[in-house]
């Protein structure tokens, strides 16, 4: 049986490693089953390089994963009528969030397979749905993951991935992505995450797997994109021990309610260098509810701590939740002003009820969406644009106050990498330091 995985085209120079699709090829590493994956994502071919492909290489099966997001909702669409068209179509599976909250739409519309849930527990019923061509969905309970397949890496274009930059990359880092572990402690009311609970890989698990990586592909920083790294003291402890033996730079979302300075001692030690924080809002009414766990002082003595022990912090907030008002934007946007480091160039986009969310059942209760269709087909085209509006704001109140603050975001952002230029100017010309590259950025 031959699989081909589809990177979908998502307009990037230079893209994170797909790691979700990683973890598929991983899955169906079984004996009598050979994966192949088409980076579009590299290529930017297009549908008629994909479709003619297809037309000349026979596949039994094509799979493609996707999260939420208007995005890859049309690379989705594009990549459906293609196989469509197709005189021999292969056998369609798709996963993730776009599919899971409501598979039967996508089945609807002509997908053969959907998989809710994670891949490995069902690659045994996947393969026997392809040979016999049954249309479904397929998913059961979510593996208790202590570890996770290893990744196929051979199988992509790494000296691509490794390119990737994240925060406090120097010129000469080569980075890729992994996984912490599954899932996420808590519910926020915004988040489209379809597996409950949290499901950790073993500490030396992932430090073989990133060893691994390092000896090679010379990987000297790792993005760990999983929801959430920082879910205990006791983990950050277990997963710092590990790590200092590796000597790399790494980034990881966080939670503020762990952000106490020993722990973040710890973490800086064992070369974290940037720690991705949703805080949302920074009105404690708002932060309740949206479920989020968190109040403004929390928030405020984390962030501190972080920027204390040399830790770039990102500051995410997002607005339109309900309670939200043009006094809350206010308060996040001088937050941000404030705490940013310049380690990256921070906006505030409008909340979106992605399907399967809390809020987006709310819109859907209020009459505010129809349904799964009507959120793609004609609802949510941007995530910069507001899809429903849950505040007391008009549309046009809405779009001024959000075009004013990112606006000052913006300014305030160049005003302060203006400043380190001409600064690192001064600091050269006084030292005269030989090893100096140059102004301009690489």
């Amino acid at each position: 049986m031959r699989i081909l995985l589809i990177a979908y085209d998502n307009g990037s120079h230079i893209n994170e490693f797909p790691l979700g699709l990683g973890y598929v090829a991983a899955a169906f590493d079984v004996p009598g089953v050979k994966v192949d994956i088409y980076e579009d994502n590299i290529i930017h071919g297009g549908m008629d390089r994909l479709k003619k492909y297809l037309n000349t290489v026979h596949y039994d099966a094509v799979g493609l994963s996707a999260c939420g997001g208007y995005w890859q909702y049309r690379k989705f669409k594009e990549i459906l009528e293609a196989i469509q068209s197709l005189k021999h179509k292969p056998y369609f599976i798709c996963g993730g969030h776009l599919f899971a909250p409501e598979p039967q739409y996508f089945i609807d519309l002509g997908v053969d397979c959907v998989v809710i849930r994670e891949v490995e527990p069902v690659v045994n019923i996947l393969i026997d749905a392809v040979a016999k061509g049954d249309r479904g969905i397929v998913g059961g309970d979510p593996a208790v993951l202590a570890n996770v397949h290893w990744i196929p890496w051979y199988k992509f274009t790494m000296e691509h991935y490794v390119l990737k930059r994240y925060e406090n990359c120097t010129t000469t880092d080569r980075t890729m992505d992994m996984l912490s572990g599954r899932g996420c402690l808590y519910n926020c009311s915004f988040c489209y995450r379809m597996v409950p609970g949290y499901r950790p890989r073993t500490p030396q698990d992932i430090v073989n797997e990133a060893y691994i990586l390092k000896l090679n592909y010379r990987v000297s920083y790792i993005n760990f994109a999983d929801e959430l790294l920082m879910t205990s003291n006791t983990r950050i402890y277990e997963l710092c021990d590990a790590l200092r033996s590796l000597r790399i730079k790494w980034r990881c979302n966080g939670r503020l309610n762990f952000a106490g300075k020993l722990a973040l001692q710890e973490m800086k030690s064992a070369g974290c260098v940037f720690i991705n924080y949703g805080i949302e809002s920074m009105d404690n009414e708002v932060l309740e509810k949206m479920h989020k766990h968190l109040d403004v002082d929390t928030i405020i003595h984390g962030v501190e701590n972080t920027l204390a022990v040399g830790i770039s912090p990102g500051l995410n907030i997002i607005f339109g939740n309900p309670g939200d008002s043009e006094e809350s934007l206010r308060k996040g946007v001088a937050f941000i002003k404030k705490y940013a480091d310049g380690a990256q160039l921070r906006t505030i986009r409008p909340v979106t009820p992605y399907p399967g969310t809390e809020l987006y059942n709310r819109a859907v209760e209020m009459g505010l969406i129809r349904d799964i269709g009507d959120f793609y087909e004609k609802i949510h085209k941007n995530s910069d644009l507001l899809t429903v509006n849950f505040t007391d704001l008009t549309d046009k109140e809405f779009y001024g106050i959000l075009h004013s603050a990112n606006h000052s975001l913006i300014q305030d952002y160049y005003k302060k990498k203006r400043k380190d230029s001409l600064e690192s100017c001064e600091q050269f010309y006084d030292s005269r330091n030989e090893n100096f590259r140059g102004f301009r950025s690489v």
